[in-house]
């Protein structure tokens, strides 16, 4: 009678018990992705940042140097024109890259974010996890 429902109870709990390990286990394992996924968005910003500023550098000197070119060509009156087109172009291209690559930023930021979210609601579902694990535990204690 009353032993064999114990028994079984127990039975019933010890399987509950294995299902919660391997959803505990099973949560761990995605958590530990998430976190790789999470260092490999934040590489590629800090990447993207780098390249970012890099670019915007070279803009710099590159306008300086179309600068003091055409500032030469001034006094010889066509040339000028033909400089300041140059300089114009490439400015326009170099602004396209420069926000070519803040778009690219801003994504992996926005990424970044999305798994950030992902991550913490990993981490709730690891501690929900854990805590029917602990109740499994304090249930077949009794």
């Amino acid at each position: 009678g009353r032993l064999a429902e114990e028994a079984s109870r127990v039975l019933g709990l010890e399987d509950s018990l294995q299902g919660l390990e391997a959803q505990l286990g099973e949560a761990k394992q995605a958590l530990r992705n998430w976190q790789a996924r999470e260092e490999e968005a934040t590489r590629r910003r800090k990447e993207a940042e780098e390249t970012n500023e890099e670019l915007r550098s070279e803009v710099r000197a590159l306008q300086q140097s179309f600068s003091a070119a055409t500032s030469l060509d001034l006094g010889q009156g066509e040339g000028a024109r033909d400089g300041e087109t140059a300089l114009a172009a490439l400015s326009a291209q170099s602004e396209a890259r420069i926000r070519q690559l803040n778009n690219k930023v801003e994504f992996l930021k926005a990424s970044l974010a999305g798994e950030q979210q992902r991550y913490a609601d990993l981490e709730g579902s690891l501690a929900q996890s854990r805590s029917r694990l602990d109740e499994a535990h304090l249930e077949l204690k009794r």
